[in-house]
């Protein structure tokens, strides 16, 4: 089998500290854990300057701890900032609604040249499906076995 590249959004490292009552959530947060977890076996998980600075800007210290906790152990390899990229697809991305640091998480993913961009937010899911990518951007729930859709 061959190993998955993923790029997980800042949403995802949230995930598990999120309140579990909604079912969705809880699976969303089990399926994070169990990425990475096969971190390293099955996937190499992508981290960039931009969730950096996002997981580093969360305001309630606890979340910020776990999730920067979670990246740590997750991340082995980094994105890097590789400009055409962001040229291309920046102005793309906007066109469809997708905003802030999505956007930069959607092209330092692409230039990573990632398998799947793993991301829990709903608009960017559907904002981001409406697009033709190199990349897949999917709820960590769908993440296939063996990394195929």
């Amino acid at each position: 089998m061959d190993v998955v590249k993923l790029y997980l959004d800042t949403c995802c490292y949230g995930r598990p500290g999120d309140d579990h009552s909604d079912f969705d959530t809880l699976m969303e947060s089990d399926a994070i854990l169990n990425i990475v977890q096969l971190a390293g076996k099955n996937y190499i998980i992508f981290g960039s300057f931009a969730l950096d600075e996002e997981l580093a800007a969360c305001p309630y210290e606890k979340q910020r701890l776990n999730a920067l906790a979670l990246y740590n152990r997750a991340v082995s390899a980094r994105a890097e900032h590789i400009e055409h990229v962001f040229n291309q697809y920046i102005p793309i991305a906007m066109a469809a609604g997708i905003r802030g640091m999505d956007t930069l998480h959607l092209c330092y993913a692409i230039a990573a040249e990632v398998d799947y961009l793993l991301t829990t937010d709903e608009k960017f899911l559907k904002r981001a499906a409406k697009l033709t990518l190199p990349i897949k951007v999917i709820n960590p729930i769908n993440l296939p076995i063996g990394g195929t859709l």
